[in-house]
Formats: C-alpha cells, structure tokens, sequence
C-alpha cells in the first residue's frame, strides 16, 4: 500500500471526473486548493464504456429552459404514470393530443429482488414531494441553476485559463437553438402558460441572456426550422429557443476542459492532478466518521489521499455509496439512469446532417442531437441502481427516431458499440444533487 500525503496547506479531493468534478477542481484551484481528482474509468475523464461515465452520453445541451422537474404532474397523474412504469406499461406525462404511440415510454423501473424495497421507498418519497408546494420548490430551485448553464461554463473556463470563453465555446458548440416538441398543442393552455411560467421563474434576462427564451411555434414553422422531421413528430407544434447552445461533442469538451485544469497554476500554489482506474476508484473514506477535521481516501489500488480538508462527491449513481462513507447516513438518493444511441455517419449516410439543432420529443422523454460525425437519441428515465441496461429502452430509443426523422427507417442500424446508460443522483424532490 503506497501513501500520498498532500503537502499544501489546503487540499482538496473531487471523487468524479465528469462535468461537474472537473468544474469543481478548476473552481477549488483557482481558490488556492492542491485538487485530487479520482476518476474510476480505466480511460480517465471523458471516457465511455469501461466507466459508465454519466458526462459521455448525455444530449450536450446548455439548458436554461430546463425549468419543471419530473414532479411538476399532479400526484395522481404521477401516481398511475408510476403504476404503469412498474409493470413495463406505456407512460406518459400529462395528455396528449396527437394519439401518437410510436414513441418511447419515458419512465421504468428497474426492479430486481435486490432493489425493489429501495425503489418502492424512493417512489414514495417521490409521491410526497409532488404536492403543488414542493413542485414550487423544485421549479425554483431547477430554475436558479438552469438560467447560470452557458454563463457560469464561461466563468469556468476564464478561471480554467482560456483567454477567449466565448471563442472556445463557439469552437465546440453550436447556437443553433433548440426545438421542444410538446405533447399538447402549442397553442393550448397548458403548453401557453407554461412558457409564460418559464420566464417567469428564469427572471433577470441579464444573466441567462435570452437563451431561455420561447417562442411558440406551430406544426409549419417547425418543419421549416427542421424539414427532415415527420409530420407526426411536428404535429403538436412546439417550443423554439433560438438562442440556445448545445456541444458538438460532449466527451471531446470534457478532455478538453481536464487538459485546461491540469495546467492550472491557482494562488498559494493551487493545482490539480487526475488519477484514473484503480488509483481512481474510491473503496473506503476514513476519518470523516469520526467527526475528524480532515480524511483519509482509500482507492481499489492501494493509494490512500490523507488531510483532505475539503472533498467533493460527484460521482453519479456512486455518490449515495461514498456519501455514507463520509459520514451522511443513509442519504434518500437513488439512480436516475439515462440512455442514449447513435448512428454514426458513413459515405453513404450522414445522419448528423439530418437536423440542424438539438430536437427533444417531450411525448417521448427524449432528445435528437446532431453531434460531430454522429446523430445521438438520448434521454428516457429509469429509476434503479446498478443494474444492466434495459435491452427494451435501447431498442425503444433506435425505432422512435426512425419513426420521427424522414427517410430514415431504412437507414444503418445504430451503432451498438455506442449504446451507452449513465446514471445521476436524484433526490425524491428532483432537485440535482
């Protein structure tokens, strides 16, 4: 067993290398920390299948108009959307209008003889946070980290080192906006009031820089931002936020974002080092249980992080585990795990040419985005712990896009080597954790 003993005056320890724990070690650098970063995929940050990275499949969205969380139905739809999602039945959120059932199912369980009790307790938690006073609450608390996406990223990389953000920003992402396809008509009630509900809660323009901002649109104009969609998939008419980003690629920004951060010289020599795979992966955490001022971190190699003054879970599905090695008890977190698939372009086909910007089908609970070489469906929400994905969701994710996109139900079959399931901690009130 090998020790390694920080010798600045303040260290820091980030158990995460995804968005958020590199985020964090350029923040904590830049306050005069020495940051261990441990990352347990074998590939380090920005990796894919050997860590189940829950950074590497997402949609790549800056999301501000992210505002309403899964518990913003009424409990009684949420309970029989609940019933349903128990016994493999198709789901949906509120009403829709279209009768279009050629779409995923937005919500599962993944239930074992392992995990039921614990799924069953956190959908009751779930239930009881639903009320009209808690969706309140996690509107607004959605809202006050969903309105900083695109300016606190520029802050982030000014502190990361780079000269220009907003060069960096438009090298790897497109502000081409983004398309929400609701399931009730544009121009209903429901869908009117909820936009209005949504600038209400973004407020101060200022900060989120009309990048939250929707305009109703109707079934033409939607075919005109986005010919290749069917007229199913447009039939309700929808959300367009024009101003909105989204990455190219999401795993190149991660790579890129850690190689800024380990050439970070912070204040009172502030620096940060990754650790990856076994030297990554933390085992044990020793001390905090004790009420001790400062921890030790025990990793799958041997290597054990001492006088850790400060350290920062962020590591997924994993963070309820480590957690309660901290000392936080047993914490009401469970696995929100979603999926995502891609067809990746050929000579023949070039299914990241088929939409200009990302497209989330809210019927499906999911979100088309055309990245770098590549077209990825992501999305649906399973709650469960470590399990293996659900062959059925995969599959769901592959035939809704064909039957959403023109021409494309005869194209290649995705590229399952790309098939991916992440997981993010989730609280019985939705708010991230």
């Amino acid at each position: 067993m090998s020790t390694t003993s920080a010798k600045l005056p303040k260290s820091a320890v980030v158990i995460g290398g995804g968005f958020i724990g590199i985020s964090s070690a350029i923040h904590l650098c830049s306050r005069g920390f020495a940051v261990t970063v441990l990352e347990k995929a074998r590939s380090g940050v920005g990796s894919k299948k050997d860590g189940e990275c829950a950074s590497y499949g997402n949609a790549g969205t800056f999301a501000p108009y992210a505002t309403f969380g899964l518990n913003d139905d009424s409990p009684a739809s949420l309970l029989t959307a609940g019933v349903k999602a128990f016994f493999g039945g198709s789901l949906m959120f509120g009403s829709t209008k279209s009768g279009d059932e050629d779409v995923a199912n937005p919500l599962s369980f993944s239930l074992s003889a392992s995990n039921a009790s614990e799924v069953m307790k956190f959908a009751m938690h779930f239930l009881r946070n639903s009320s009209a006073e808690n969706r309140v609450k996690t509107n607004e608390g959605l809202s006050e980290l969903c309105k900083r996406a695109s300016s606190s990223w520029k802050e982030t990389l000014r502190l990361a080192g780079v000269n220009d953000a907003r060069a960096f920003l438009e090298e790897h992402a497109n502000r081409n906006g983004y398309l929400l396809l609701t399931k009730s008509r544009f121009d209903s009630k429901e869908v009117i009031e909820k936009n209005e509900e949504r600038k209400r809660l973004l407020g101060d323009k200022n900060i989120w820089n009309h990048e939250g901002e929707g305009e109703l649109i109707g079934p033409e104009m939607c075919k005109q931002l986005e010919p290749n969609l069917t007229d199913s998939a447009v039939a309700n008419g929808g959300v367009y936020f024009k101003d909105a980003w989204s990455l190219r690629a999401p795993d190149v920004f991660l790579k890129k974002l850690a190689e800024f951060a380990l050439k970070m010289k912070g204040p009172s020599g502030g620096s940060v080092v990754i650790k990856a795979g076994s030297s990554g992966e933390v085992v044990d955490v020793r001390g905090e249980q004790q009420n001790d001022e400062k921890a030790e971190i025990v990793t799958k190699s041997g290597d054990v992080y001492t006088n850790a003054h400060t350290i920062v879970v962020c590591s997924g599905w994993r963070s309820k585990e480590i957690a309660k090695m901290c000392g936080d008890g047993d914490i009401p977190l469970i696995a929100e795990r979603g999926y995502s698939v891609e067809f990746s372009d050929t000579e023949q086909v070039s299914p990241s040419k088929l939409l200009t910007r990302a497209t989330c089908f809210q019927r499906g609970g999911f979100i088309i985005s055309p990245l770098q070489s590549r077209l990825r469906a992501a999305g649906l929400v399973e709650f469960g712990p470590d399990q293996p994905p659900t062959a059925s969701n995969l599959l769901s994710l592959e035939s809704s896009t064909r039957k959403l996109l023109r021409n494309f139900s005869d194209a290649p079959p995705r590229n399952k080597n790309s098939d991916w399931l992440g997981g993010r901690p989730t609280f019985p009130d939705y708010l991230p954790a």
